[in-house]
């Protein structure tokens, strides 16, 4: 008796193999359904696989400094304003453009469960300004409150100095995703000039806050009382100019001087000092 002819096919290790019924009425009669899915396709290119392929994280520093950019400088000078021409006194205005920094401030220290030393720092001179106001009854003690967070961030900055990373190198790794934080620190492990670099800008940020600071007193103490509000936020703007520009000019400087470019956060050797390996030397 001759046996019938079944159709030859090979199964790979990668083949999957799916079982249906052929036809409504023969529902003992199974079909095999051949694919061929390779294991190691990704997962965008897989159809039946509906889980998408998740890329990297994206920094969110944008995000970030856009809210915090709402937050402490938009809607205070929005409110203050709004509410002197709707025929509020000063104190009031000032009070109430206060009060969104610090409530965002103690929403922050709630939905972490902690804070830093910096944060800390800030509520309690924000808090003992506003006491202050209280009882002397004055605007002018109100408006140094935001001298208080610049000199506070300028000390922080300056006691980074002695810390194991700096300011601005903590601070970068904030902003960067995954792959340019390895690339961030590589350039620290590699290149001593590079970790020179960072320790001088971040001494020269502590250095400008604190005058901006300075600054900021003196116009509260000096200038009419209206007019205040909007020149903080003025000199906060000239205050990171300064700073970009400084970082900017120095830091192209220092790496051209020992040999290394910038594309990005990635660091290359393009020519070394005589005597040295590019990047070795301190700037």
């Amino acid at each position: 008796m001759n046996s019938p002819d079944f159709p030859s096919t090979s199964i790979s290790p990668n083949t999957s193999i799916s079982l249906h019924p052929s036809h409504p009425s023969h529902s003992s009669k199974k079909a095999v359904a051949v694919t061929d899915t390779p294991r190691d396709t990704p997962r965008e290119h897989r159809p039946d696989d509906p889980r998408p392929e998740r890329p990297g994280q994206p920094a969110r520093g944008g995000g970030k400094f856009g809210s915090a950019l709402l937050i402490h400088v938009i809607a205070p000078l929005a409110l203050f304003y709004g509410l002197r021409w709707a025929g509020a006194n000063q104190f009031l205005a000032l009070l109430a453009g206060a009060a969104i920094p610090a409530a965002e401030a103690v929403r922050g220290l709630l939905t972490r469960g902690r804070a830093g030393g910096l944060q800390l720092f800030m509520l309690g001179a924000m808090a003992l300004t506003v006491a202050v106001s209280f009882v002397s009854g004055s605007p002018r003690v109100l408006l140094i409150r935001s001298a208080w967070g610049m000199a506070a961030l300028g000390v922080w900055m300056l006691v980074t100095l002695v810390s194991r990373r700096p300011f601005l190198y903590e601070a970068a790794r904030v902003v960067l995703d995954e792959p340019k934080q390895r690339t961030w620190e590589g350039n620290w492990e590699r290149y001593p000039a590079f970790r020179r670099l960072l320790w001088m800008c971040s001494a020269f940020w502590g250095a400008a806050c604190l005058v901006d600071a300075s600054l900021r007193i003196v116009m509260a103490m000096t200038l009419p009382v209206d007019l205040v509000p909007v020149l903080d936020d003025v000199l906060l703007v000239v205050t990171f100019a300064v700073l970009l520009l400084f970082q900017r000019v120095y830091g192209r400087a220092c790496l051209r001087r020992h040999g290394l470019r910038r594309d990005g956060v990635r660091l290359f050797p393009v020519a070394a000092p005589p005597g040295a390996a590019p990047g070795t030397a301190a700037c």
